[in-house]
């Protein structure tokens, strides 16, 4: 964590370093529930999407396998069963007082766009990048995804084996918007989070497992406690 330093009457005083940005997982982070999983279950393809997840590829072919399950369904359909899942606790307060305090928000996800746009817009967040779902002009999904990741890599748990790499999304965020990446915090709870969570400023497991929290500066259980660092 980077610190400015004061003089103050003769003596010190450390501040932190005013975050500018804060990227946030979606699954399991905002959201209680994986989203896919919420979906799959309503649409009876849980288990195929379950044997997707539990096979032996690439992370990023699991997410081009799943799209493909999704050929026919309508988009308003994907994302109403989306808007159902509920958010933990603290998460609408959070993202309210980190704008107060004119931090811009993100969710960086390696689930796809229709969901993350509907969280997105819930929480009035201002930046949501995932993978996206090609929709048909009669409003029905193709089965086709773009994935956000254009520079796949062919080594397990590398950053770029996923259909998004997300230390790269979140250095894209700050060229974007002209921040330095020291400026940012990240919030995660999956193996897909260390990378973002390495490269933050400050980062935050948020009830992970011990891989994902050996990556973090802070391990949290309350959402909320992101506010005592900011």
């Amino acid at each position: 964590m980077v610190h400015y330093i004061f003089l103050v009457k003769g003596g010190f005083f450390m501040r932190s370093l005013k975050y500018r940005l804060a990227a946030f997982d979606m699954d399991g982070t905002l959201l209680q529930k994986r989203s896919i999983f919420v979906v799959a279950e309503k649409l009876g393809i849980i288990d195929k999407v379950m044997s997707i997840i539990n096979s032996d590829v690439f992370n990023f072919e699991k997410t081009l396998k799943i799209a493909r399950l999704l050929k026919g369904v309508k988009k308003d359909d994907f994302t109403k069963i989306v808007d159902s899942i509920p958010f933990h606790d603290g998460v609408e307060k959070l993202i309210r007082e980190l704008k107060k305090q004119g931090i811009k928000t993100a969710i960086i996800s390696a689930g796809y766009n229709l969901a993350s746009d509907t969280v997105r817009k819930k929480l009035d967040i201002d930046f949501a990048l995932s993978n996206k779902l090609r929709v048909d002009r009669n409003g029905f999904l193709t089965g086709e995804t773009e994935m956000y990741n254009k520079n796949i890599v062919r080594i397990k748990d590398h950053c770029r084996s996923y259909s998004i790499c997300k230390s790269d999304a979140l250095r894209d965020l700050c060229r974007r918007l002209n921040i330095n990446i020291s400026e940012t915090i990240a919030v995660g709870d999956g193996p897909v989070d260390i990378y973002m969570l390495r490269e933050s400023g400050l980062g935050f497991a948020y009830r992970a497992p011990p891989e994902v929290q050996k990556a973090a500066d802070i391990k949290i259980d309350n959402i909320l406690d992101v506010l005592d660092y900011v």
